[in-house]
Order: structure tokens, then C-alpha cells, then sequence
């Protein structure tokens, strides 16, 4: 007979990799980080985006998340704060495919980012776009609790899956801004790099949609 405590683990890592791997948020921002900016970039925004979640983790464990996901007010000011950091980088995106203009050198956004091309830049960008994200509070709220074995103390637990989630997903978008930054010689293409940022861009905006049409939990 398998433990109650290696099948909640296997449970949680098989949802973590089935949440993780999937296209989303964290990875477009990786991708689109490290082909228009450079990999040291997209690899700060990897860890950045890990550092958000165990953000979200420490605050579900001192109860913050809790009062967030019980505030219509907080929930509403964390979700349209994020809404409106998503949609600035959206429309920066945009606007530098319509201009035709090269990101490194002209983008308000990745202007910045692209001056030192640093960790820290990169970290900057997707620590906040995680941190901004109330899904990830919900998350932890929602899909991670079930899985603490019956009986167990929630704070240990609740510590070691959003260690566990934060490493998983920071190793992968890393991983992933290795394995895209070679697309960057093709992106020196303006053709390719105006179709790629307008395509990043639009994307950007259906997420943010999609979290604006989120609600918290009853």
C-alpha cells in the first residue's frame, strides 16, 4: 500500500508540472524576455517569477493570502494593479511592432532592461508579474491545500510545496530562456521581431483579460 504522504507529494508535483509546463503568463514573459532583451535577462525573469510565488507562499502562511482571497476590496486592488502592469507591457510591445523599432534601443519598457541587460532587470519584471497575480494566491488557497496529508500541520506543509513550486517553476522558465535564446539572431529580422512583439503583445492582453474575469473565491 502507498503512504498517504508519498501519494499527497506525488499529487502535488504531478499538478505543479501539469500548472508549470503549460503556455502561459510567466512563460511568454521568459520568452519574449530573452529573445528582444538578452538571456541574462530572461533568466532574471525566471527567477523573479519564483521569488513571486514564494511570496505568495509566505503570505499564505502568515494568513495575508487569506485575508486577500476575503477582501473583495484587496483582491480587486492586487488583481487591476496587476491588470494594468500586463497591459503596459502589452501595449509597449505593440507599439514597438507598429514603429518598427528595434526594443533594445527604443522600447519604454525594455529600455532599461536592455542599458545593462541584467539579472536584476529581468528579476525586476517577473518578480512583479507574479507578485501582481492573485491566481497564484488562489493557487495556494484552492489547488496546493488539498494535498497536505490529513492531520498534518498546515505552515510546514504549506513551506515545502511553495519551495517546491517556486524552484520547479524558476528552474523551468530558466531552462526555457536557455533553450530561446538562439531564436535571438532571428529576431534581429524586423519583419520577424515586429510579428513576434505583436503577437507577445495581444496574448499579453487576452491574459489580462482573463484575470480581470477573475473573481475571488467564495
Amino acid at each position: 500500500m502507498i503512504s498517504p504522504f508519498i501519494s499527497s507529494v506525488s499529487a502535488f508535483f504531478m499538478t505543479a508540472a501539469l500548472i508549470d509546463i503549460p503556455p502561459g503568463l510567466e512563460l511568454l514573459l521568459a520568452i519574449s524576455t530573452t529573445t528582444t532583451i538578452g538571456r541574462r535577462a530572461g533568466i532574471g525573469v525566471g527567477i523573479g517569477v519564483g521569488f513571486g510565488i514564494f511570496t505568495w507562499c509566505i503570505a499564505s502562511i502568515i494568513g495575508l493570502s487569506d485575508l486577500v482571497m476575503a477582501s473583495p476590496k484587496i483582491f480587486q486592488l492586487i488583481k487591476w494593479v496587476g491588470i494594468a502592469y500586463l497591459v503596459w507591457i502589452a501595449l509597449n510591445f505593440i507599439w514597438s511592432a507598429v514603429r518598427n523599432t528595434d526594443p533594445m534601443k527604443e522600447n519604454p519598457t525594455h529600455k532599461h532592461i536592455a542599458k545593462q541587460n541584467t539579472l536584476f532587470a529581468g528579476f525586476k519584471q517577473g518578480y512583479f508579474t507574479s507578485v501582481l497575480n492573485p491566481n497564484v494566491a488562489l493557487m495556494f488557497l484552492v489547488i496546493f491545500t488539498p494535498f497536505i496529508p490529513h492531520g498534518q500541520p498546515f505552515k510546514p506543509w504549506t513551506l515545502f510545496y511553495g519551495i517546491s513550486e517556486s524552484l520547479m517553476e524558476a528552474g523551468y522558465l530558466v531552462l526555457v530562456a536557455f533553450l530561446a535564446a538562439p531564436m535571438t539572431r532571428l529576431l534581429r529580422n524586423d519583419r520577424v521581431r515586429d510579428w513576434f512583439e505583436g503577437i507577445a503583445g495581444f496574448i499579453l492582453l487576452l491574459i489580462a483579460l482573463q484575470i480581470a474575469l477573475t473573481s475571488a473565491p467564495n
